[in-house]
């Protein structure tokens, strides 16, 4: 049995990026699924994209999408309140445009052959940064909750919804694990308590942590990404 995936990549076309777990692990759901120990050849079909205003829109809409399902699932952690006492849809459209633009910015600098390939792991750990400094989960509502056990669950929910909604454009899904959401939060915490000034930003341990946590959460994204979206030459 053969199956050929969709994945999306913006920017480079002969960026040599990592797929072998993704393509392992997409064999054992598969596997799983159908029920077989048969083997599956997985085989992949790129589509590359430069950051334009359409791509953006329709990625944006994706995100807008998992946030509004992460939110919806997990609402019962916090039934009176309202969405949009919790996110920002301006500041996700900030977020994900500052990355479109820098992207874009360096393919004009550089030309499209120096162009880092920003494929799907590599946005997902810099829009999970972008969107805390925007701040698209609102700090009023964290501020306002923060004394609650539940606060911290209940927005790494809502962020793993808009991750997994971006996810779904890249071509992606994720078995969701406790590390996961762990890995969530500390990226969460890490960039609010540089944005309230409570930690020292530019010192080696505070960079150090930093780099770790990236480092960890790419791994992670590897590791628990499988591919969803199957070929259809007639599109």
């Amino acid at each position: 049995m053969e199956k050929t995936y969709v994945i999306k990549v913006l920017a480079k076309k002969d960026a040599k990026l990592n797929y072998r777990p993704a393509i392992e692990l997409t064999q054992r759901m598969l596997q799983k699924q159908l029920n077989t120990d048969e083997n599956i050849k997985v085989t992949l079909r790129f589509k590359w994209y430069r950051p334009s205003q359409a791509v953006f829109e329709n990625l944006y809409l994706y995100a807008v999408h998992g946030t509004k399902e992460g939110f919806k699932r997990y609402h019962d952690l916090f039934p009176d309140v309202e969405f949009k006492e919790v996110v920002s849809f301006k500041a996700l459209y900030k977020a994900v445009m500052n990355i479109f633009v820098k992207v874009d910015d360096e393919r004009l600098k550089n030309g499209d052959d120096l162009v880092s390939a920003t494929d799907f792991s590599n946005f997902l750990v810099t829009i999970i940064n972008e969107v805390v400094k925007t701040n698209f989960i609102k700090l009023s509502f964290y501020d306002k909750n923060r004394d609650n056990s539940k606060t911290l669950e209940f927005i790494t929910h809502v962020l793993g919804g808009m991750c997994l909604g971006i996810a779904k454009w890249f071509g992606y899904s994720l078995i969701i694990l406790e590390e996961g959401h762990a890995l969530l939060s500390k990226i969460f915490m890490n960039n609010l308590e540089k944005i309230k000034e409570t930690k020292v930003i530019d010192s080696i341990e505070s960079i150090n942590a930093s780099l770790f946590l990236i480092d960890d959460t790419i791994t992670y994204l590897e590791d628990s990404s499988y591919l969803t979206e199957e070929f259809n030459p007639n599109l």
